[in-house]
């Protein structure tokens, strides 16, 4: 045999095997094939076999969110907040306790458009703006103007409301700025028990307690008391003191016709403080003095206030339409103050002079209010007044 021949045979013998190599491999990977659809059919049929899987029900409820309340405590506005077309923040109880507030000052810290004054042009107790505008006539109590000059304290306040805008719609004439509504705690028929006591540097005491107390199954009462003491941090001499009662009692409660006769007795004793001098100049500016110098007498300077208030609220719900409310109050408040002012002396400079003006005001204010608001839904109308 030649050497072609040689290696044309082995040609032939190389081509043959490569078939039978192709031709394993195929049978290879069809039986691999194969034996993974029968073990996925297989699974596919252990799957359907099992019985289905039952999850756990899920309950979704609305719950009271005690941040946000929906509807204000003024029986005029019957409508939920979100349906008032006016801008009405609310700062409820559970707020202000979270907050440590310990005045009507600091629970309306945090509200947008709200800015504290001094008391220039001796104007004393709670001077704010309210959007720019000045509110110390737009404070109410229960939905009645409430005219003190004093510094109210939220020892006995269950909510504040904050309407913005012109709001003689629901309080009579005012501002442009809007009103302040402070809602008073008045009886329930559940029975609590609750208390606070605070102490701070400076010296800073304070302490509160709200007792709640059902009589009957209608008649409830309620005693609210409070004691503060604060000596203003970083400054001598200068303090507040006072103290507060507010008893409430109900009748018929959970029948259409409910009464409530409620007292608030509130007095200071304090030494306030009218700061450092200011001198005058281009740029003006405090005195440079220690901070601690006290410019006053402190056993001479005085600021004394004692508040009565006195409230008697009728409602009378005749249906589910028509209610009435007539709300009678007295107010006498009786505030006396002799202070000093330290103030620059041009002439002499170097030297204060020191201003001590004394007034003793009494404010007395007797107040009905009746309204009787109503709501009527006509068909796909909704009438309310």
């Amino acid at each position: 045999m030649s050497r072609q021949q040689k290696r044309a045979d082995e040609r032939r013998r190389g081509k043959r095997l490569r078939k039978i190599c192709l031709a394993a491999g195929e049978g290879v990977s069809k039986a691999v094939a194969f034996s993974f659809a029968l073990a996925s059919n297989a699974f596919a049929a252990e799957v359907k076999k099992e019985e289905p899987i039952t999850l756990p029900s899920v309950v979704v409820q609305d719950l009271n969110n005690p941040y946000l309340p929906t509807e204000s405590s003024l029986s005029r506005i019957p409508v939920p907040l979100q349906d008032v077309p006016q801008s009405i923040t609310v700062v409820p109880q559970r707020l202000m306790q979270e907050r440590a507030a310990s005045s009507f000052q600091d629970a309306l810290r945090s509200v947008p458009g709200i800015s504290f004054q001094a008391g220039e042009g001796g104007v004393q107790g709670n001077n704010l703006t309210l959007r720019g505008y000045n509110a110390r006539n737009d404070l109410f109590l229960d939905g009645v103007r409430d005219q003190g000059s004093y510094f109210r304290d939220i020892f006995n306040i269950e909510s504040i409301e904050v309407l913005k805008g012109p709001s003689s719609q629901y309080f009579g004439r005012g501002s442009t700025g809007g009103a302040i509504n402070q809602v008073s705690k008045v009886s329930q028929l559940t029975p609590s028990y609750g208390g606070n006591f605070s102490l701070g540097n400076g010296i800073y005491l304070r302490g509160t307690a709200d007792i709640n107390q059902p009589i009957t199954s209608t008649i409830a009462l309620r005693v609210n008391l409070m004691a503060h003491k604060d000596d203003i941090g970083g400054r001598d001499i200068a303090e507040q003191e006072r103290l507060g009662f507010a008893p409430s009692i109900s009748f018929g409660l959970g029948t259409p016709t409910q009464l409530n006769l409620s007292y608030l007795v509130q007095g200071e004793d304090n030494i306030p403080d009218y700061g450092v001098p200011y001198q005058p100049g281009n740029p003006g500016r405090p005195a440079r003095v220690n901070r601690d110098n006290f410019y006053g007498f402190d056993h001479e300077d005085y600021e004394r206030t004692l508040l009565n208030l006195g409230t008697l609220r009728l409602d009378h719900r005749f249906n589910d339409i028509f209610s009435l409310r007539n709300t009678l109050r007295f107010s006498h408040n009786n505030r006396e103050h002799e202070v000093t002012a330290p103030r620059f002396n041009a002439a002499t400079p170097g030297f204060f002079n020191r201003n001590r003006p004394k007034r003793d005001l009494t404010e007395m204010i007797l107040s009905n209010q009746t309204i009787s608001p109503s709501s009527l839904t006509l068909w796909a109308c909704s009438i309310r007044w």
